[in-house]
């Protein structure tokens, strides 16, 4: 018997891929039987987030999550834990996961959080990416972004002007 379950990476509880260096977010998964059977039960544990560009940096999470039998379609959601991050750059996340049942095979998909398809990434283990932006970064994206804001402003305060200005 083979099930089929997705795991999607949640940040602050919603599905996504990016969060800030040194900043707080909530870690999460949502998990989905995508298959067209009950799943079996199984553990999630040894979560780790680790820099996939060579950096010897991560964290290890020492929490176990006992998922119970889960029908077609049926999605549950767990809170990791509140977390945050020294590393940036490219993660990933692993987990180890152990079945009840150790002849019972699940196939775990991973969701591609921009086109919405799956993609099998093995038999009873699972892994997938997760982009932290430096702080140095996102300061930057704000700063950047806020000088376009007043760029607008300006460019529109100088065609009032010329309207003004043409119209007496």
């Amino acid at each position: 018997m083979s099930c089929k379950i997705q795991i999607e990476v949640l940040i602050d509880n919603k599905p996504g891929y990016f969060t800030v260096q040194g900043k707080s977010f909530y870690l999460g998964l949502r998990i989905k039987n995508i298959g067209n059977e009950p799943s079996e039960e199984f553990t999630i544990s040894k979560i780790t987030i680790v820099s996939a560009e060579g950096k010897n940096i991560g964290d290890d999470i020492s929490r176990s999550f006992f998922i119970k039998k889960l029908n077609p379609e049926e999605t549950k959601n767990i809170e990791i834990k509140k977390q945050g991050s020294i590393i940036y750059g490219l993660a990933t996340i692993n987990l180890q996961l152990k079945m009840k049942t150790e002849d019972i095979k699940i196939e775990f998909f991973q969701k591609n959080h921009l086109t919405g398809e799956n993609y099998m990434i093995g038999t009873n283990r699972w892994l997938d990416f997760l982009y932290i932006k430096s702080s140095s970064e996102y300061a930057q994206d704000i700063s950047n972004k806020r000088i376009a804001w007043l760029t607008w402003i300006l460019i529109g305060l100088a065609i009032i002007q010329l309207i003004f200005i043409f119209s007496n």
